[in-house]
């Protein structure tokens, strides 16, 4: 979200979150300050104290205070629900620090799954909020490729602003974007091989997030008995099988240096000509 603020002209004054990994990234590529906390312990008055020097105060019509609270807990996703239950509420949370800066703008991004539990997450009441403290209020979902994103996803979008007094929507792109005017040898992205693994016996079925590039993979080559080593990991793969397990797993080269341990020994069935 700060990127594409970024990119949209904005100047951003800082970025807080709870995960220390993002500082490096967050503040190569925004060009911000980055402020490790938990919005749960961080009291407005404090963050106000913090960025002064950046310009921070209240009741600033040029203001823009962005809300993007992890999603986990409101997506339609069915996943266990335990550990993101501990940041449902940071709609509320992020609720205080709007209250206590009255923001010329406002602006909060999540899975469309919040608007369907408008009481539960806070959303209800904040945007009730809003609207008494003279906000006109825009809160939808959003397909992302309308708006020039390579990527079918849905988004729920809130916007309020209380200066001009006005609805303020998301200008829809006028084509449609698609993954090749993104990546690419052309838009300078190195080729990258990708080895082909058959499943393991048990017959590895994948998941629904399982992405099969097909124009990037490398088959390896169908023989007797074919060994190739990659970064140290050798992969055994007889032909026979290639008949025999026809569901095959996809993993990027760069991936396999991350997994601890992977073993891809095909059972040697008393095939003819053994």
């Amino acid at each position: 979200m700060s990127y594409g603020m970024k990119q949209a002209g904005v100047d951003i004054i800082a970025g807080i979150d709870i995960e220390i990994k993002c500082k490096d990234t967050y503040e190569t590529n925004v060009q911000a300050e980055f402020i490790h906390a938990d919005v749960f312990n961080l009291k407005p008055r404090d963050l106000e104290s913090k960025l002064l020097n950046k310009g921070l105060k209240r009741n600033d019509d040029n203001l823009i205070l962005i809300g993007c609270t992890p999603c986990q807990f409101w997506s339609i996703i069915r996943t266990d629900k335990t550990k993101a239950s501990k940041t449902k509420n940071l709609l509320t949370e992020f609720h205080k620090f709007v209250r206590y800066f009255n923001p010329g703008y406002v602006v909060v991004e999540n899975v469309p799954g919040i608007l369907r539990n408008q009481e539960k997450s806070g959303l209800k009441t904040f945007i009730t909020w809003l609207k008494k403290n003279g906000y006109e209020v825009h809160a939808d979902v959003h397909n992302v490729w309308e708006y020039g994103v390579p990527q079918t996803r849905k988004r729920f979008t809130l916007i309020a602003d209380r200066v001009g007094k006005k609805e303020l929507k998301p200008t829809k792109s006028t084509t449609i974007p698609v993954l090749k005017d993104f990546i690419g040898e052309h838009n300078g992205f190195p080729k990258e091989k990708t080895i082909v693994l058959l499943t393991l016996l048990e017959d590895y079925f994948g998941t629904n997030h399982l992405v099969r590039l097909q124009q990037s993979f490398i088959v390896i080559p169908a023989a007797d008995l074919v060994t190739q080593r990659k970064i140290g990991l050798y992969l055994f793969v007889r032909e026979q099988h290639y008949k025999l397990f026809p569901r095959i797993l996809y993993l990027r080269l760069n991936q396999l240096e991350t997994l601890h341990v992977l073993l891809v020994m095909l059972y040697h069935l008393n095939m003819p000509g053994e």
